[in-house]
């Protein structure tokens, strides 16, 4: 309606107006309920998200490229710490809460809450590799000591025997049984390790 209307013929049609179209909604069993008014507050809301969306990409693309520095830095780091991996891990969750918060359940930033899922697993992959690397020179280390320590017991055993046969026989034995599961043993459990490890790495360098 327009208030500020002086010709009171013209105020009266409106007035018609909105009266014949309140009986049209009446005879269709429709009102203009508070659900259409929430309804049109959400599309309301969706629209400002949406001009917001650019903005706020270029905000959360310059986040995703410093957090992806900081995983190369975390990686490459052999003497990295926990709480650098939890830090990033927490700057990961939250910017997945800020693009859920800016969204408001649209989803017109689902492209961006990909690429954040795509740095949480890149940081996943990257946490796994340096576990397997870990435990790939934990099985080395124990291949070569058990290896190293039954070589020694074989040959001490061979040259006991000649003073005590029976004893020497037995540090002998022992000490090829003990270079064996060094060798064999952790040696299998190396090759698996190397193994995961060279897949992890070859998936992560394709990112």
């Amino acid at each position: 309606l327009n208030n500020k209307e002086k010709d009171s013929e013209k105020k009266m049609k409106e007035v018609q107006e909105i009266i014949q179209h309140a009986d049209t909604l009446q005879k269709q069993n429709r009102r203009y309920t508070s659900q259409c008014f929430k309804n049109a507050e959400r599309q309301r809301e969706k629209m400002i998200v949406e001009l917001k969306a650019p903005q706020l990409k270029e905000q959360i693309q310059q986040k995703v490229t410093l957090l992806a520095a900081e995983l190369e830095k975390y990686s490459q780091n052999k003497n990295s710490s926990e709480s650098q991996k939890n830090n990033i891990k927490e700057r990961v969750y939250a910017l997945k809460r800020e693009i859920t918060v800016q969204d408001k359940g649209f989803g017109v930033l689902n492209e961006l809450m990909k690429l954040a899922n795509e740095v949480e697993r890149n940081l996943d992959d990257r946490i796994k590799l340096k576990v397997l690397a870990a435990q790939l020179e934990m099985a080395r280390k124990a291949k070569t000591d058990l290896t190293t320590a039954g070589t020694a017991g074989t040959i001490f055993g061979a040259a006991a025997a000649f003073v005590a046969p029976p004893l020497g026989f037995a540090v002998a034995i022992t000490g090829v049984l003990t270079a064996a599961y060094g060798y064999f043993g952790f040696g299998s459990k190396e090759k698996i390790i190397q193994q995961q490890h060279d897949e992890l790495e070859k998936k992560i360098s394709k990112k």
